[in-house]
């Protein structure tokens, strides 16, 4: 008799190990879906270029913004060419320029650089903006390609003549891929 009670404690414990694993094991799951569920959006690309659409000295080429679809981002790559003379570009000392994009209404700097030379020309420096990455914020998980658009490049300068100067580019998307 005193068997039967013990064969039978041991299956009620085996039994209530085994629910106990495949309650574990179905609440992990259900969580590990709902995560990822939530990040599941495409890996986007976004390529951008401006110029000023006046008497512009600068422009922006292949600037990129990289959405990846585990919450993170990538800007960066671009070429910035001046487009004034080139006997200008020699005594240019110093360069600056910060990249904005919309977040929740507001404009935020998002890539910026500064560059000097003395006796020599800072834009030689400048031919590619540099890169930056990171976690995502949740504005920037969320910005669409109509904020992308709304994106633009302020740059500073110092020119031949040692007045300083300030140019503002809108951005366009010039290519867009989301895989």
């Amino acid at each position: 008799m005193q068997n039967t009670r013990w064969i039978k404690w041991v299956v009620w414990l085996i039994a209530g190990l085994l629910a106990a694993n495949i309650l574990t094991l179905y609440l992990l799951y259900s969580q590990n879906n709902k995560v990822s569920s939530a990040s599941a959006g495409p890996t986007e690309m976004y390529v951008l270029e401006g110029e000023d659409s006046g008497d512009a000295a600068w422009k922006i080429e292949n600037y990129k913004i990289i959405k990846s679809s585990n919450a993170s981002i990538w800007r960066g790559s671009g070429q910035l060419t001046y487009l004034g003379n080139e006997e200008d570009v020699e005594d240019i000392s110093y360069v600056a320029y910060t990249f904005y994009e919309q977040q929740d209404g507001h404009s935020i700097g998002v890539l910026a650089s500064a560059h000097t030379a003395e006796g020599g020309s800072a834009i030689q420096k400048v031919t590619d903006v540099g890169s930056i990455s990171g976690d995502a914020s949740i504005p920037e998980q969320l910005s669409t390609r109509e904020d992308i658009e709304l994106s633009y490049l302020e740059i500073e300068w110092k020119d031949h003549l040692g007045k300083m100067n300030k140019e503002k580019i809108e951005l366009m998307v010039k290519e867009y891929v989301a895989f």
